[in-house]
């Protein structure tokens, strides 16, 4: 099964299961059904290289990328750059000309111990971890490759990453977590470099996929032994020392992905029985996060992103463009494929128009529609 890409607007803070609406129909009869559709007739679906009057999805580049398997299918896009994790490599590329990306720098695997599980970028600074150590890499001279920055070695396991206000903390895998609960790991920066870290001992439990807001971090919390399933719990470091462990908000299944944009915390769900592939929390009030959209797929989240008004999903490794009626959605749904892809960004920093898409061989940038600044 592919990665299916969703989109979905927000519409006066309320999310709108809806697609790119007031655009022109797609070049199909919506009696009839797409070949590309599991779920029956045609409801609302989008080519995103058809090109219909409207509102269209072009495919702007396609860089053909050197690693056939990957740990970790980190993809950022930050400014003028676009940072792909290959196995245990670091790809760079130029994206300022969408039309023409090119490779321009990167890290090759004699700087790590081992294959990659994240990648965080900020600022002139680039941080990587394999699962033994947190490496920084000072990327100040953009016509050369990033250059050591510091390594500090964290122990065998940590393979999340979350970065905020001068803050990295790193949370453990599953696969780390058999025999032992392993603190998360807290770093400041000074002058974006992490120091030693401070060591948080999780109680009844352990920690893996993380998010920051400020002084929150939301995390995908497990009872210990697996007692129950996960759920989402907030923890409020404004005295990292003291942290403090808020009560658990449950969680259909375990999560994928857990992204931050603005006060709203997207939360792709791996496969469960309530068949939800998202949640989004508002966290206006971060001890409290308010739930204010769920949304249900035949298909497991695998990534997602957001630019506040638009939210991407990548599901079960197909990505399309689809519309959606209602809010809580639990029918079926049509979409046309995109190909094959695992993680889905948008540029962090600037609005340019793109969303990039990667696999194990290629970096796809696709032009955005944006309808409402066409009077839509």
């Amino acid at each position: 099964m592919k990665p299916l890409l969703l989109l979905f607007k927000w519409v006066a803070g309320v999310g709108i299961l809806t697609g790119l609406s007031g655009c022109d129909s797609p070049p199909w009869d919506r009696n009839e059904e797409s070949p590309a559709s599991p779920m029956g007739p045609m409801n609302r679906g989008y080519y995103y290289d058809t090109g219909y009057e409207g509102c269209h999805f072009t495919e702007l580049a396609s860089v053909t990328l050197s690693s056939s398997y990957s740990r970790s299918y980190t993809l950022i896009a930050a400014g003028d750059r676009a940072y792909a994790v290959l196995d245990d490599e670091i790809a760079i590329f130029d994206i300022t000309v969408k039309e023409a990306v090119s490779l321009v720098s990167g890290i090759d695997g004699t700087s790590f111990h081992d294959s990659l599980d994240f990648l965080e970028v900020s600022g002139t600074h680039l941080y990587a971890g394999d699962g033994y150590a947190l490496y920084t890499f000072d990327y100040s001279n953009r016509g050369a490759d990033p250059v050591p920055a510091g390594t500090v070695e964290t122990g065998h396991g940590y393979s999340n990453i979350a970065l905020s206000g001068g803050r990295i903390v790193l949370s453990a895998a599953s696969w780390a977590q058999d025999d032992i609960s392993l603190p998360l790991l807290l770093f400041s920066l000074a002058n974006g470099v992490p120091g030693a870290p401070l060591s948080i001992p999780v109680p009844d439990g352990h920690i893996e996929s993380i998010a920051i807001f400020g002084n929150y971090l939301f995390a995908e919390f497990i009872n210990a032994g697996y007692a129950a399933t996960p759920c989402l719990k907030v923890v409020d470091l404004t005295t990292p020392e003291a942290p403090r462990f808020g009560e658990c908000t449950a969680l259909p299944g375990t999560v994928s992905d857990l992204q931050i944009n603005g006060n709203k915390l997207f939360v792709a769900l791996d496969e469960n029985d309530a068949g939800e592939a998202l949640r989004v929390y508002d966290v206006t009030a971060p001890t409290s996060p308010a739930l204010t959209l769920t949304y249900s797929a035949p298909y497991t989240a695998d990534s997602v992103a957001s630019d506040g008004t638009w939210v991407y999903l990548v599901l079960d490794y197909r990505a399309a463009v689809v519309e959606m009626s209602q809010p809580y959605w639990n029918e079926g749904f049509d979409y046309h494929t995109m190909g094959m892809h695992y993680y889905v960004a948008l540029n962090r920093e600037i609005d340019d128009g793109a969303v990039y898409l990667r696999d194990y061989e290629k970096l796809l940038v696709i032009s955005r529609c944006h309808p409402d600044a066409m009077g839509k």
